[in-house]
């Protein structure tokens, strides 16, 4: 009887766990596969913002060369000009005192005519002191006078109006007589000296 009793009894069947503790792997691969998904997604957004950013890199470099490209020839340009302009100036600084003293060099053969001709000592020194002031004017802008008697004949630097037969061979081609002072400022030549020279 004790084995029938044992018989009769079924075995409790056992509870089934709930679904969500019974199966924790079930959903996890969803899980998963949303946060690769997200993952991916998030991926593919940088990869693209990272060659957006790359495109604009290389066109902000090439426009970065371009001006500077165009700074360093704007900066030659402007050196060309400054250069250019600065020379303008001195030509035409240059060209005004040159005029100037072109104006003046004749003033200089009027004294020396008239110290020839003034016969008181005291007013030929006064007539010499305006001499001597007007040679430190022109000396104070460059203005030297052209070497010219006993000196070599130079077409570049005396004009010859008169030749004539030199007393000795050594004389020959050079200026024996200087009829009009020549000036020079620099290389710039103001007046031609006037001479006689020996053949």
């Amino acid at each position: 009887m004790a084995d029938e009793t044992e018989k009769e009894i079924p075995a409790e069947p056992e509870e089934a766990e709930p679904a969500a503790a019974a199966d924790p792997q079930a959903e996890a691969p969803d899980e998963n596969a949303e946060k690769i998904a997200e993952l991916s997604a998030e991926i593919t957004d940088l990869e693209n913002r990272l060659s957006a950013a790359l495109a604009d890199k290389d066109r902000e470099t090439v426009r970065a060369k371009d001006i500077n490209g165009m700074y360093v020839r704007l900066q030659a340009d402007f050196d060309n000009y400054r250069k250019r302009t600065n020379e303008q100036l001195k030509k035409a600084k240059d060209d005004g005192v040159a005029d100037a003293m072109t104006k003046v060099i004749p003033a200089l053969d009027v004294i020396g005519q008239a110290l020839q001709m003034i016969t008181d000592e005291k007013v030929a020194e006064g007539v010499r002191m305006i001499e001597r002031q007007l040679c430190d004017v022109l000396a104070g802008f460059g203005v030297t006078e052209i070497p010219a008697l006993g000196k070599p004949f130079d077409p570049e630097l005396h004009n010859a109006i008169l030749q004539v037969e030199a007393e000795k061979p050594e004389a020959a081609g050079k200026v024996i007589e200087v009829f009009q002072k020549g000036y020079a400022m620099g290389d710039r030549i103001l007046r031609h000296s006037v001479v006689k020279v020996a053949r």
